[in-house]
């Protein structure tokens, strides 16, 4: 039988614990926010979260494959800077091959020209993947939309790709 929901009588009615009696810990797979979070003292959208500076996040959790030589986008992070200066971009892909001993070429590219990392991955075991990862501190300015691209494509074989993450944040 599966768990039952637990559901207020009309919206925006109950709680889920209180001020003095707190659940010690809790683990979700997604959570939606139709107002605000808060600690009880303070409290921000999810729009305020990212204007105000607290950077930008996407992700692909699926497979893409390509045995094409040609760059393949697997996910692009889009970000409207809220303050001028350095940011931090930090990338993960867990990257291979169809084939053992054969190579996998990655890169992140900054605005469809700017190539900022690039990498090759040698896969030791047939569909093997390896987890590479890095960041890059990067210079932006208030207001400026910028755009980063995480590619793949084969050098022989089938490129694998899984798990791609993208994020950037302000230096403090």
């Amino acid at each position: 039988m599966a768990t039952r929901n637990i559901v207020p009588r009309v919206t925006e009615e109950g709680n889920i614990g209180t001020n003095l009696k707190r659940w010690l810990k809790g683990w979700f797979k997604d959570i939606f926010v139709a107002g605000y979070l808060t600690d009880g003292n303070t409290s921000i959208s999810i729009a305020e979260l990212f204007q105000s500076g607290a950077g930008g996040y996407i992700e692909d959790e699926g497979v893409s494959s390509t045995s094409s030589a040609t760059y393949q986008q697997k996910t692009r992070l889009d970000f409207v800077a809220p303050a001028t200066g350095n940011y931090i971009l930090n990338f993960s892909a867990e990257c291979g091959n169809s084939n053992a001993g054969k190579q996998s070429e990655f890169q992140i590219q900054q605005g469809d020209t700017t190539v900022l990392e690039n990498w090759f991955v040698t896969c030791g075991i047939n569909g093997e993947y390896s987890l590479c990862s890095g960041m890059k501190r990067i210079a932006l300015n208030a207001g400026q939309t910028y755009f980063w691209d995480l590619d793949y494509r084969a050098t022989t074989n089938t490129c694998n790709i899984r798990r791609a993450r993208l994020a950037i944040r302000k230096v403090v």
